[in-house]
């Protein structure tokens, strides 16, 4: 993603990753419709591809402001991402809890204990 950030700009790798990790993301919430292990391998390989954004995001901070206040800047941004690898599970789990034994269907969407983090993470 590096290469192609510096060719094609941080802003369009910056949405090409958000849109392949959306896809993952319903991807891994169909899992359960789907039924199959090689699906749920196959949709956490696209996530894992959408979500491999952090060196991109640091190397647009740190092109874009001043070398005095590049530490300042990296260091917020590190905290925000892991901040949010830090909370995220426990909304997978508050979901969990709050589903159990629930199942919503949406027209194709099936919202459940397993399906609700991987849309909550796509909105």
């Amino acid at each position: 993603l590096g290469k192609w950030s510096i060719e094609k700009g941080y802003s369009t790798t910056l949405v090409t990753s958000t849109t392949i990790m959306l896809v993952g993301c319903i991807m891994f919430a169909q899992v359960y419709r789907v039924g199959s292990l090689w699906f749920l391998v196959f949709s956490q390989i696209i996530l894992g591809i959408g979500s491999a954004t952090l060196g991109v995001t640091r190397a647009y901070v740190a092109e874009i402001t001043a070398t005095r206040q590049r530490t300042i800047y990296i260091a917020a941004l590190t905290a925000v991402q892991y901040g949010g690898f830090t909370v995220t599970p426990i909304f997978g789990a508050l979901f969990s809890y709050l589903l159990e034994d629930k199942r919503y269907y949406v027209g194709f969407f099936v919202f459940d204990q397993f399906s609700a983090a991987a849309y909550f993470m796509a909105s």
